[in-house]
């Protein structure tokens, strides 16, 4: 930053100039802000009216609970900074879905700025980041952690992660050390955002490695990053002795934790062509093709540090999420595929898009690569576009039974009394996202469903009833009914 000294002493002519070579940084920005702003309406503008599904009610039903059970999170997942913005969501939206995607969608907008801000502050080449922010906000592959308020865990985390690793790089260029402790700071909020920060110390590793002086200050770099580390691991120690030794509970976090080492060794990979449903086989050509394409290309750029940078960023980044076993390729429900794990790594696969783009228009000159930018952008959007159709529409198609059967039941029964219990037949979805989903909408945390409804007694104080759903489509019900529950009735509705 220039002295008032040094400001008094440029000529009025030097002043022009110097404010002028600005407008090109705010030039490019704002341009990038229209294309990923454009592109991101396109893809989730008509989606932002989605349904609550699945673990979104639960999550609903924790911030009706109590700041306690806020705090604690969903299935004891301690992730205090993504579930307390539930808080607020759910004081200025309610019940209303579009408020809360309309925040995973700003968030993703919002990432796709910081991947612009983050490549121009450790690379001061514009076209380069504002290549990587385009492909970023436009591909499909992560599209699960914007469609599924649930996930957006996963895009808040990335939002701190990108800060971090931005004001991290502004250390590293300028020695403040203000922004050195800033990095920290931001660097606890992505921890408590999602537990996939942790492989944020490697990337900023991998940032002192290839761009930084390489392994000539180990000490330093070792220095600079152990409280990273330290946060990481005391985040870890912190869940431990919470959930296991003060709570006695059990931490869906870990009930699902799988080490698969072929998974975290090549499953990042599937970043460059998986579909958002995450199915894939191992007899798919893509996977072989992607494997002798990336070599080939690492040898054909002429910097390669830069696509060893994207490529180091979907291993380094992919590998905590590798260790949950909710990350599949088989995935038997919509929730269960590997496509919100794929959002962090799709930012390390969208600059080496850009890195092979930028070599096109280094080695052929300005128009040949402008050119190729253009038509490899649209096709890629093209594609992608497509895929998000698919995918938004399947997402809208799972909550689309639960917002008809709830605006039904809502004229139906305006309160259910405390210690209600109930058994659904033809409900709209499964058992616990029934009781979930009536929990929240009721504001009734004693809605209980009737798990077996053969040993099922009536205790006093409990209302028992039976609801059975007549439906003429997903989307229209004729009519439901609901009388006192006993088992003779529901066997002969069961016929």
């Amino acid at each position: 930053m220039q002295s008032l000294q040094q400001l008094r002493d440029l000529t009025p002519a030097a002043m022009k100039s110097a404010r002028c070579s600005k407008f090109p940084d705010l030039a490019m920005f704002l341009a990038v802000l229209a294309v990923v702003s454009a592109v991101i309406a396109a893809y989730f503008g008509p989606f932002i009216d989605n349904f609550f599904t699945y673990d979104d009610f639960g999550v609903i039903e924790h911030v009706l609970s109590g700041p306690k059970a806020v705090l604690l999170g969903y299935n004891y997942i301690l992730r205090i900074v993504a579930n307390g913005v539930w808080v607020p969501l759910h004081y200025f939206s309610g019940l209303d879905p579009r408020g809360y995607n309309l925040f995973s969608i700003t968030l993703h907008l919002l990432n796709a700025l910081l991947v612009y801000l983050m490549v121009t502050r450790l690379f001061s080449d514009r076209m380069l980041a504002a290549v990587t922010a385009a492909f970023f906000a436009a591909t499909a592959v992560g599209v699960d952690a914007i469609l599924w308020r649930a996930a957006n865990s996963t895009p808040l985390n990335l939002f701190f992660y990108l800060l971090t690793l931005t004001v991290y790089v502004e250390y590293r260029r300028n020695g403040n050390r203000g922004y050195y402790f800033a990095a920290i700071a931001l660097f606890v909020f992505a921890v408590l955002s999602k537990e996939e920060s942790a492989s944020l110390p490697l990337v900023a590793a991998l940032f002192e490695v290839l761009f930084f002086g390489g392994f000539s200050d180990f000490k330093g770099i070792v220095r600079r990053l152990l409280p990273f580390v330290a946060i990481v691991i005391a985040n870890v120690v912190a869940n431990y002795i919470i959930i296991y030794q003060i709570l006695h509970v059990d931490s869906e976090l870990v009930r699902h934790s799988s080490f698969r080492p072929l998974h975290s060794l090549f499953s990042g990979w599937a970043v460059f062509f998986l579909q958002p449903d995450g199915r894939l086989k191992m007899n798919d050509p893509r996977i072989y093709a992607t494997a002798v394409i990336l070599p080939i290309l690492l040898f054909w750029v002429k910097d390669r540090r830069l696509m060893l940078f994207g490529l180091g960023w979907i291993f380094l980044s992919f590998l905590p999420q590798s260790l949950s076993s909710l990350s599949q390729f088989e995935p038997k429900y919509i929730f269960n595929s590997v496509s919100r794990h794929m959002y962090l790594p799709s930012v390390g696969a969208a600059f080496c898009y850009a890195v092979v783009l930028k070599d096109v228009w280094t080695r052929w000159g300005r128009l040949v690569g402008t050119i190729s930018v253009a038509i490899v952008f649209s096709l890629f959007v093209w594609h992608n576009h497509g895929m998000m159709m698919t995918r938004g529409t399947a997402w809208a198609a799972d909550g689309e039974p639960v917002r008809t059967f709830l605006a039904a039941l809502k004229t139906k029964v305006t309160q259910f009394p405390p210690n209600t219990w109930f058994f659904a037949v033809n409900g709209p979805t499964g058992r616990a996202y029934m009781q979930q989903s009536l929990r929240a909408f009721y504001g009734n945390p004693t809605i209980t469903w009737i798990v077996d409804p053969m040993k099922y007694v009536q205790q006093p104080g409990q209302t028992a009833i039976l609801m059975d759903v007549t439906w003429l489509e997903t989307d229209r019900i004729d009519h439901i009914d609901i009388v006192p529950f006993s088992l003779e009735e529901l066997m002969r509705r069961a016929r």
